[in-house]
């Protein structure tokens, strides 16, 4: 008997854990717009490199594509979820938010765009 309530407080327990933790991460995305998704850390150069390409094509762009970043020192659960080992990564979600492309590595601003006008993601 006694063995039965620790096993009923243990599953109480461990579902009321399960119910009251937040989901994992998912980035926001403005309905319909695309998103770029950089995986970086705070020392790497070529990750700094890429965020300028990023922004640039967010500004020149805007409206039509966003951008987010997740760092590894505060943002872990999302390079595990992502199954991020390399950085820079950088990760296009379509608007329904599926990836559909992945790259390691810096991207040159031409070949990116290339890329998001190939997706139909962007125009001039």
């Amino acid at each position: 008997m006694r063995t039965r309530r620790w096993a009923a407080l243990f599953l109480g327990l461990s579902l009321g854990v399960l119910l009251l933790s937040p989901p994992l991460a998912t980035p926001s995305q403005a309905a319909g717009t695309p998103v770029i998704i950089e995986f970086r850390i705070k020392i790497c150069p070529y990750c700094y490199q890429m965020a300028q390409i990023l922004g640039d094509i967010e500004r020149q762009y805007s409206g039509q594509i966003s951008v987010q970043y997740y760092t590894m020192d505060t943002d872990e659960p999302m390079f595990k979820q992502y199954r991020v080992s390399l950085v820079p990564t950088i990760v296009i979600l379509s608007p329904s938010g599926s990836e559909v492309y992945r790259h390691e590595g810096v991207v040159p601003k031409d070949a990116m765009v290339r890329t998001l006008k190939g997706l139909n993601y962007i125009r001039d």
